[in-house]
């Protein structure tokens, strides 16, 4: 250490330049204090929160979008929905197809029926692209072949009342863009062989013979009656509605019907006086 403390001893510096380097000893470094660091660390981590914030708002809008929203579907200005039944309309007493046969002895060998009516439904919802319908266990589509915006068309195989009219295309589904209105007929249909409404309309004495022996219906006013009891007992038509949305993805829903009986007043070509008639008339609502 004596070494050490001469060799100190014999360093010598101006008391100048001493005393600069002393004043830079003692003098705050004010330079190295940086406060904007905690203000960049609070901006920051506002910046986080706002875009966690904002995740967050995405993620709701995806899960709770128009995934779930869903489409509406009305007819005659009227929403369907879970709850009651909503009236379509009548199902058409003419332009329809029905047959009943029998043998010599007024024995009623069988009863068919095809009844149809203009369905005027509408599917509205954001976004959608295309819409399909089909129909199941009862029914079917009557299309004029070449219609606007229709697409995908699924004949209907069976051969039916319309199947001979060039104009009318049997379908059981088909798509629409959704930027087109289609109204359609949609068809039920149904058949008895030697059932129990064969047997009614034996018991309704219906069918007679007139003074020559040719073949008369007597009674005008059964043929609605009959069809509206078959139709609730022998169809269960369901229509089911999907909406393909343009960002892919597609929801479905199922419409279902039931029949009921009304009364309009009218005149068949042999009576002289308008009287209570019955018309079948076509309800229905959504699946639950």
């Amino acid at each position: 250490m004596s070494q050490y403390y001469r060799t100190i001893n014999k360093i010598h510096a101006p008391q100048e330049q001493i005393d600069k380097a002393l004043d830079r000893v003692y003098q705050p470094r004010l330079e190295e204090i940086r406060p904007q660091k905690a203000w960049r660390g609070k901006a920051l981590g506002g910046l986080a929160a706002a875009l966690a914030v904002a995740v967050g708002i995405t993620a709701i809008a995806v899960s709770s979008g128009t995934h779930s929203a869903g489409f509406s579907i009305t007819a005659n200005a009227a929403e369907i929905t879970t709850g009651d039944f909503v009236t379509l309309g009548s199902l058409n007493p003419g332009g329809s197809g029905s047959g009943t046969t029998w043998d010599q002895n007024e024995h009623v060998l069988s009863i068919s029926y095809d009844k149809c009516f203009k369905l005027f439904l509408k599917c509205e919802g954001e976004g959608i692209e295309r819409v399909t319908y089909t129909v199941s266990d009862g029914a079917y589509f009557g299309l004029i072949p070449g219609t606007m915006g229709v697409s995908d068309v699924a004949p209907y195989s069976n051969t039916h009342f319309l199947a001979d009219d060039e104009h009318t295309e049997l379908a059981t589904s088909y798509t629409v863009d959704g930027a087109f209105d289609v109204t359609p007929n949609l068809i039920f249909t149904a058949e008895e062989k030697e059932g129990k409404y064969c047997r009614a309309v034996e018991d309704m004495q219906v069918f007679g013979t007139d003074e020559s022996g040719a073949k008369v219906i007597k009674n005008y006013s059964w043929s609605e009656d009959v069809c509206c009891d078959m139709f609730n007992e022998y169809i269960d038509p369901k229509l089911d509605i999907t909406a393909t949305y343009r960002d892919g993805h597609a929801e479905t829903r199922r419409v279902v019907f039931e029949f009921a009986k009304g009364t309009i007043m009218g005149r068949e070509y042999n009576e002289e006086e308008a009287k209570p008639h019955t018309i079948v008339e076509v309800k229905a609502k959504l699946d639950e």
